[in-house]
């Protein structure tokens, strides 16, 4: 976000101080925490060898106890209802902020 404000703001994509930056920031910030950990949980409990699993030896390996089923599913759910706050977000704009912004780059 430093560099968006730093670069992005002269070259129209990140909102100047204004609600709007409020708004970019809020995406950002959400999927950095939110959807990205969904996603991360994932992954992480795939079983190993699948495409986008996390390998043993990653300094993000899981336990097998997390690779199973269960959790894998609750990630899903998860990302699932990341995805419904995603589209809600987008719904009836192509982009999160109206234009295009740095937020949309992000996400």
């Amino acid at each position: 976000m430093y560099l968006d404000e730093l670069f992005g703001v002269d070259a129209k994509l990140y909102p100047a101080p204004c609600p709007k930056r409020g708004e970019a920031m809020k995406w950002i910030v959400w999927y950095s925490v939110t959807l990205a950990e969904a996603g991360a949980r994932w992954s992480a409990s795939l079983p190993p060898g699948n495409e986008g699993t996390v390998e043993p030896g990653s300094k993000n390996w899981v336990p097998p106890e997390q690779r199973s089923a269960s959790f894998a599913e609750k990630a899903k759910a998860d990302l699932a209802v990341c995805f419904a706050i995603l589209e809600g977000g987008l719904e009836g704009q192509i982009f999160l902020l109206g234009d295009y912004s740095l937020a949309d780059t992000h996400l």
